[in-house]
């Protein structure tokens, strides 16, 4: 068990949240409606939480749902002295993260892609413009990825067919966390402007 003062007010806000639904739950369908008795042993409370969370899922399959469903095993397990594992649950959430994934957003807006871009092409970098305009264009992929690229594992329109089937660009990825050797396409759009100037 954490001590309340180790968890930031808002986060611990947040883990009350999601536990007074599960409780709510709990006590109007659980117990109520379904009549099981009050769960008490680790079972219990795990098959309790996962069939409060597949409900929820069918509810409202949202990742701010899914985050509510999560901070109430938080919760119980902030409030566990560690013995509890709650496996059920965890498949749930981890089940239901596969089905929702989170939306994929660039963390710096087009303009200032294009502008780091031309720096770096003003000053004959072309290996820095192309990682930057690439690194836009797959969705900010992370550094450990990208930055060890070579010239060589960028292919062009036509020059990836062979390979990877795609009519667009393609850029190799070597040792990703998915597999040895990956590829990322490329969209007809600002990097293969680039690279093909």
């Amino acid at each position: 068990m954490v001590a309340d003062s180790a968890i930031l007010a808002p986060t611990m806000h947040g883990y009350r949240r999601g536990y007074r639904r599960f409780r709510k739950w709990l006590e109007k369908e659980y117990c109520g409606a379904r009549g099981h008795s009050f769960p008490c042993s680790e079972d219990d409370i795990d098959d309790a939480l996962a069939a409060w969370m597949a409900s929820e899922m069918t509810r409202n399959p949202n990742r701010g749902n899914m985050e509510l469903c999560a901070n109430a095993r938080r919760y119980i397990l902030h409030y566990d002295s560690g013995s509890l594992r709650l496996k059920y649950s965890a498949r749930m959430i981890a089940g239901w993260n596969k089905l929702v994934p989170p939306a994929a957003t660039a963390p710096i807006s087009r303009g200032l892609m294009l502008l780091m871009t031309q720096w770096f092409l003003d000053d004959d970098d072309l290996e820095m413009a192309t990682i930057v305009s690439l690194s836009f264009e797959c969705l900010m992929r992370p550094r450990s990825e990208l930055l060890p690229r070579l010239m060589r594992d960028v292919s062009l329109p036509g020059a990836a067919a062979d390979w990877t089937g795609s009519d667009c660009g393609a850029l190799r990825l070597h040792g990703t966390k998915a597999k040895a050797h990956d590829c990322v396409d490329l969209l007809n759009d600002v990097s293969t402007f680039l690279l093909s100037i």
